[in-house]
């Protein structure tokens, strides 16, 4: 039996879950993500203002805007950040991954205190992270 378990830890049992196939994964959570991210901020947002007192100002950018999708999740994640008295700033890569990175260091600069990247590639999109 421990020879089972040594095996399943070895690099080429890794392989066998690509990239390819988490990155859709991984977007896919982002909406779950989002959805528990603004419902903490609900619960604390009704007790009591940020500490600073200041708006939260939260960058969302999104590697295209083409599909209906991810038209549908800019539209709740804005609303519902505004409700809960967040601001929200929405860049649009328009598929480039360069233009992305770009609007990234963009929206640091202004401050945002949160940043959400939805990449069409994560590989291209790692110098945000």
């Amino acid at each position: 039996m421990q020879a089972n378990t040594h095996h399943l830890a070895t690099s080429s049992n890794r392989s066998r879950f690509p990239l390819s196939r988490a990155i859709p994964l991984a977007v896919g959570m982002v909406p779950l993500g989002l959805s528990l991210f603004l419902q903490g901020c609900q619960a604390k947002e009704k007790k009591e203002p940020s500490a600073t007192g200041r708006q939260i100002v939260i960058g969302l950018s999104l590697s295209d805007l083409k599909e209906e999708r991810w038209l549908r999740d800019r539209d709740y994640f804005v609303a519902k950040a505004e409700s809960l008295g967040a601001k929200v700033i929405v860049q649009d890569a328009g598929g480039d991954p360069n233009a992305q990175v770009r609007q990234c260091d963009g929206l640091l600069a202004k401050g945002v205190q949160v940043l959400v990247v939805v990449p069409k590639n994560a590989d291209a999109a790692r110098p945000i992270v």
